[in-house]
């Protein structure tokens, strides 16, 4: 049993088990009509015993044909020992075959439980390997889900940082340019400071 899906084991199993089922009962069937035809066929044999006992029941109840009699006594009891003879090693060789049907009867319904076992055994495999799957995909879900998660909040992070650096590039650009005008101012504060100066002292 192989299949990855527990659809298509579920199908192999159970066309197997059909299978076999059908086999065992086609051989059943079989050993059923063979055994009636042997009861059939002894039952003829035994009418045919019975009739022949009868037959030389009349043979000995012959008195005036005493010699006739002897003869065909001996000419049907020779017969009728052959008969025997043959009718016992028939039924001898039925009865070995019949217990050899089931003898190989029992060996099926043997493996039959077998095999019952091992479905189920393996069953129980597919049931415990889907679990397992199961859990190895809610697993790989999560850690997905997880991934994501945290890739969204680092680059999240990322933008915020990106957005706390920017804003700190203008306000440095900002006092840099606040800085240079109060720098620019005052050199020409000194200038004028000192254009006042020259020229009071040049009065």
């Amino acid at each position: 049993f192989n299949g990855r899906s527990k659809s298509g084991f579920d199908f192999n199993e159970k066309e197997f088990a059909h299978q076999e089922k059908s086999e065992v009962s086609s051989l059943l069937r079989k050993l059923r009509r063979k055994y009636d035809e042997l009861k059939r066929t002894n039952d003829m044999r035994e009418v045919e015993l019975k009739r022949t006992h009868h037959n030389l029941g009349d043979f000995n109840q012959a008195e005036d044909q005493r010699e006739w009699d002897s003869v065909m006594i001996d000419d049907t009891s020779a017969k009728f020992k052959k008969r025997t003879t043959q009718t016992r090693s028939k039924t001898d060789q039925e009865l070995s075959l019949r217990a050899t049907y089931l003898h190989m009867l029992e060996r099926m319904k043997q493996d039959k439980l077998v095999l019952q076992m091992k479905i189920t055994e393996k069953r129980q495999e597919v049931r415990q390997k889907n679990i397992m799957a199961e859990e190895q995909r809610k697993l790989s879900l999560k850690y997905r889900e997880e991934r994501t998660q945290t890739q969204e909040a680092l680059n999240g992070l990322m933008k915020a940082i990106d957005r706390d650096q920017k804003k700190r590039r203008e306000h440095l650009g900002a006092m840099k340019r606040t800085i240079v005008a109060k720098h620019d101012a005052n050199v020409v504060r000194d200038a004028r400071h000192r254009r006042h100066m020259a020229i009071a002292e040049a009065d």
